[in-house]
């Protein structure tokens, strides 16, 4: 039976490397990108050598031309994406009174732009599929914000009405979107199956 293939974008560390480490153990096929795929891949080495097989990692810079490649190389190899994971994105604190514009913008490209750019690219692939799941890690502070928060929170606040609009739209072609998960879900011995195909149908 071919495996179905999971991509993690932002994976080399956090919570991103661990939900490819629970997908490699789940049995699936793990594609992983990140900006230094030769430490992602030591990672995997270290930590679950006995997988390797099912481990792929791909350079993937998080700007329009790096998210364009790096999508073309894993439905090159694989031709098709089952489940993805958004999860690249970073989060920048401080007093909105003291950002610069460019400071910004950078953290809307990526944790929203980016973002975007993934899932456009993706989309035409899940629908001619007739499935997909995706998971967009947004964030509570998308919800409830407070001082030194509003630049993160507006970009995870946008994730979230994106994703709640888009579960929408593609309904009709079995694919689910979320943002908002039962932190309980992601349990690394409940990370996957029924469960992943529950948490994604969840948006809040």
């Amino acid at each position: 039976m071919e495996k179905k293939v999971l991509v993690v974008t932002g994976a080399s560390k956090g919570i991103g490397l661990q939900i490819v480490l629970a997908g490699l153990k789940a049995g699936y096929q793990v594609v992983a990108t990140s900006r230094n795929k030769e430490h992602l891949t030591q990672e995997v080495q270290t930590q679950l050598p006995e997988f390797q097989s099912n481990f792929y990692a791909v350079n993937m810079p998080f700007d329009e031309e790096g998210i364009r490649q790096g999508i073309a190389k894993i439905i090159e190899k694989f031709g098709r994406i089952d489940y993805l994971v958004n999860n690249a994105g970073y989060a920048l604190l401080g007093a909105i009174e003291e950002f610069s514009l460019s400071e910004v913008r950078t953290n809307f490209d990526v944790n929203f732009f980016g973002l975007f750019q993934v899932i456009q690219e993706v989309l035409p692939i899940m629908r001619k599929q007739q499935f997909g799941r995706i998971i967009n890690m947004a964030s509570i502070s998308g919800s409830v914000t407070g001082p030194t928060q509003g630049v993160y929170s507006a970009t995870k606040a946008a994730v979230i009405m994106l994703s709640e609009a888009l579960n929408e739209e593609v309904r009709p072609f079995n694919i689910q979107y979320s943002s908002h998960c039962d932190l309980s879900r992601w349990r690394k011995d409940r990370l996957f199956g029924p469960n992943l195909d529950e948490a994604s149908g969840q948006t809040n």
